[in-house]
């Protein structure tokens, strides 16, 4: 490494240490509030939607021979509606699409509701549109202390909503 090189090197991680250390020094206040917080955080592969039609014969003859075939389908996961209530308050209604460029990936659900301490009603539905046998729903009243987080997160062996706490 030739002179320059190095004292280049020297200089920029002078600079970098010394910014380093001027923020260690910047006081941290964390939240002022004595808020709850309501977390909802689950990852859900939805059953897919398989749509299959014949290919006819000239689609056929214009693909190469080891993939011709009689049928193509296409799956997706059909988008899932987000309910979420709190005393009764809708805090959101709202759709969650599935990952992925062909929407057949998982579904991601990350939200967080701030609560005052106290006791609240809380219901949560998760379902596909016109499937109201398969929906996850919850319904409880959770006891919240200040800054006090619940997590609501599904029991994929159960296949039901729960509440477990932080």
């Amino acid at each position: 490494m030739s002179r320059a090189r190095a004292a280049l090197v020297l200089a920029v991680s002078a600079i970098l240490m010394t910014g380093i250390a001027g923020l260690t020094r910047v006081p941290f206040t964390p939240d002022p509030t004595e808020d709850a917080l309501i977390r909802l955080s689950w990852r859900y592969r939805g059953a897919a939607v398989e749509t299959c039609r014949a290919l006819t014969d000239q689609e056929r003859t214009t693909l190469p021979i080891h993939m011709q075939r009689d049928t193509v389908c296409d799956g997706s996961v059909p988008p899932h509606r987000l309910v979420v209530s709190v005393d009764g308050q809708v805090m959101e209604d709202g759709m969650v699409a599935p990952a992925g460029a062909r929407g057949d990936r998982p579904m991601f659900v990350m939200r967080e509701f701030r609560v005052t301490p106290g006791e609240h009603r809380v219901e949560v539905s998760f379902g596909a549109e016109g499937d109201a046998d398969r929906a996850l729903e919850l319904s409880t009243t959770l006891e919240m202390g200040r800054r006090q987080i619940a997590v609501v997160t599904i029991d994929e062996a159960e296949g039901r909503l729960l509440v477990v706490r932080e």
